[in-house]
Formats: structure tokens, sequence, C-alpha cells
């Protein structure tokens, strides 16, 4: 059974709690003997952070950055980029920071059943801009 709880094909609730893993599969022990067990009988599995891939730059913004970098590879660090100013910008939704957990066996993070690409934001955004020069 606990290798059933760690498999990507067999377990279609592996991003919920345990407490809904034994609810659904009908085991009749508790969550932390659920947790103990599945240390035991898998190699360290266990309800691991997921990892996620940013989502991929549109064609247009992949062409327009790669045009600027080959303009300006060979302008002079002192002289051409003295006035120019670089910017940053960040949107921070306090609502979804929590890092979905799976259940996994320790070492199996990047395996492609375990990434997902990054949510979109909702809820309330902080808007947060820099600048440097």
């Amino acid at each position: 059974m606990c290798r059933t709880l760690v498999s990507p094909a067999k377990n279609p609730l592996r991003k919920y709690p345990y407490t809904a893993q034994i609810e659904h599969f009908e085991i009749p022990i508790g969550e932390r003997q659920l947790q103990r067990k599945i240390k035991e009988f898998t190699p360290r599995g266990s309800r691991y952070v997921m990892a996620y891939v940013g989502k991929v730059f549109s064609e247009k913004n992949r062409d327009m950055r790669i045009q600027y970098a080959k303009d300006h590879i060979y302008k002079p660090l002192f002289g051409f980029f003295d006035h120019i100013i670089y910017t940053d910008e960040a949107h921070i939704d306090p609502t979804s920071q929590a890092r979905t957990r799976v259940t996994r066996e320790l070492g199996t993070r990047d395996n492609p059943e375990n990434i997902e690409e990054r949510p979109p934001l909702s809820g309330v955004r902080f808007h947060i801009a820099t600048w440097i020069s």
C-alpha cells in the first residue's frame, strides 16, 4: 500500500494530505502511523515540496531579447552602459505562497511526474519594482 501511495500512476491524491489519502484508499490506520510506515517501506517516502518550472518566454519576447544581445554584445562596459537603467519587477501573491507538497520517494523530485508548471497568481497581489544604474 505504501508503494501505491508514492506512485504517480496509482495515487491520484498525492497532492492531498494523508487524511484524504487514508479516506480514499480506506486504510485502517491513523495519519501519523501512515507517515511512519511510508518512510519505513519506501526509500524515505514522505510529503515533499513539489518542484515547479516557470513559464517559457513567448517567441516574440525571446527573439527581442536575442536581438538586443546581438546588437550590444561588443559595446564597452564603461561609456555605453553608464546611462542605462536596468529594472526588474516581481508580483507577489501572499495567498498562494504556500508551496504544494506531494507524497513521493526521496530523490524523485526531478522526475517529470513530480514537476508542474507554476500556477497563475490569484487573489491580492503586491507589485514590487526596483532599478539599478
